[in-house]
């Protein structure tokens, strides 16, 4: 077993983290449809998403992980993420929150510097995605600021609290 580990049955930090994902996956539309921003772009967006969260739980099933598994399914919610809230409305979006469900299992996998790294990606991307969206007006990173260290506050108690377990 050089590349890859097998183990017979999932442990309980990926149920934690398959059960999170698919709360917060369904909280999504949720969220959208009851602010009036659920469109067929942010449809399609959460379809995609889904489909590709059900093949990361099949995979965990199986039961053989690879070291980097963890980095790049987190590495593809990030991009989900912006893409969600790309669709739902850019900066008056009400779905910021989705950049936690890559926040939250980089967190679980690898310990609270992988949470603080992806909310660093996650961050900066999303300062990309929004001065993109809103040219010339610097302004509106302040917000995005606070929202930063709701994210890291987050990210780093849920993998200090992984890194305990």
């Amino acid at each position: 077993m050089t590349s890859a580990q097998i183990r017979a049955s999932l442990h309980p930090i990926d149920w934690v983290g398959l059960s999170l994902r698919w709360l917060m996956l369904a909280a999504l539309p949720v969220v959208a449809g009851l602010v009036g921003r659920l469109g067929w772009g942010l449809v399609i967006v959460l379809v995609l998403w889904a489909a590709f969260s059900l093949a990361v739980g099949f995979f965990q099933a199986t039961g053989r992980q690879v070291w980097w598994q963890g980095w790049v399914v987190a590495g593809i919610d990030v991009v989900f993420a912006l893409a969600v809230i790309g669709a739902s409305g850019s900066l008056g979006s009400p779905l910021w929150w989705s950049l936690l469900i890559a926040v939250v299992q980089g967190g679980l996998a690898y310990g609270m510097v992988a949470a603080l790294a992806l909310t660093a990606v996650g961050v900066i991307a999303s300062a990309a995605l929004v001065l993109a969206t809103v040219p010339g007006d610097m302004d509106v990173l302040v917000p995005l600021g606070l929202y930063s260290g709701g994210l890291m506050l987050a990210g780093a108690s849920l993998g200090w609290l992984t890194e305990q377990a």
